[in-house]
């Protein structure tokens, strides 16, 4: 999966650039979500427009085994590093209750790097990404999906790709300070380097498939998170499983819940 530059979000980093030096981070993640355009909208999607998001993924610095991809246009060095993140989940909560969505045995932790690839609509254009990639594939003629989602969204609503990193578009010949090499990554470090465009975006597809233009061929849907901010925790135990994470995001929504009931009330 090739990726292309997105437009910068609204950033708060509230981590110190020293916790990046650790080798194994929690980052956690919140924001707002927001519907993309799109020529084949999901109509379930609509009751996530405005929810609140909270993300959590553990990277280990350490981790990974890299496999090479193909230079997009064939211009610079892109490859994926396998299994430096894990414990992906993101919980969506808004007043009809919280969707999850969490990753399973099929989520491959992969963090996907462009290094000085070109972009196809200016040739003087230097494009550099660090991402967290995760994504629907095809298998032996089966749907391969690598996230769970448990909550109001109809079952054959999936996740067909999840990004979560940092991407850098230069004129050429300058050179930004993110990806150097295709060298096992620090990728906190790069989140918090200076000059960052970080982005969450997921895209959803509805129905199934078997073949990869059938699910090519399936609606789509992205939404991307507004008011991003991040914090970046450095890690050396056991981090909560996602059900946990889960359990504690409904519990907030309860709380929220209860609080404007209680408002109504007065106001009545």
């Amino acid at each position: 999966m090739v990726l292309v530059a997105m437009a910068a979000l609204c950033l708060v980093v509230p981590a110190a650039a020293a916790a990046a030096a650790a080798q194994r981070n929690l980052i956690i993640v919140q924001g707002q979500l927001k519907r993309n355009p799109s020529p084949t909208p999901i109509a379930a999607l609509a009751s996530l427009e405005d929810a609140g998001l909270f993300a959590q993924f553990v990277v280990d610095n350490a981790a990974g085994s890299f496999v090479s991809l193909p230079a997009p246009l064939g211009i610079g060095t892109s490859g994926i590093w396998l299994g430096m993140a894990s414990n992906n989940a993101i919980f969506v909560s808004n007043p009809g209750g919280t969707t999850s969505i969490i990753g399973n045995a099929n989520d491959l932790g992969g963090i996907f790097l462009i290094d000085n690839t070109g972009s196809s609509m200016n040739p003087d254009q230097r494009l550099d990404q660090a991402i967290i990639s995760s994504g629907a594939r095809i298998a032996n003629g089966q749907l391969v999906l690598p996230f769970d989602i448990l909550g109001s969204l109809p079952p054959d609503v999936f996740i067909s790709s999840l990004a979560f990193g940092r991407s850098q578009s230069t004129l050429l010949p300058n050179q930004p300070d993110l990806v150097t090499s295709l060298a096992r990554p620090d990728f906190p470090s790069l989140l918090l380097a200076p000059g960052s465009q970080n982005f969450l975006q997921i895209q959803f597809r509805q129905g199934t498939a078997t073949t990869d233009n059938e699910l090519r061929a399936l609606p789509a849907q992205s939404m991307r998170v507004s008011g991003l901010s991040f914090s970046i925790v450095p890690i050396d135990a056991a981090v909560p499983e996602p059900s946990s994470w889960a359990m504690l995001i409904a519990g907030f929504g309860l709380v929220g819940a209860t609080a404007r009931r209680r408002r109504l009330a007065a106001a009545a």
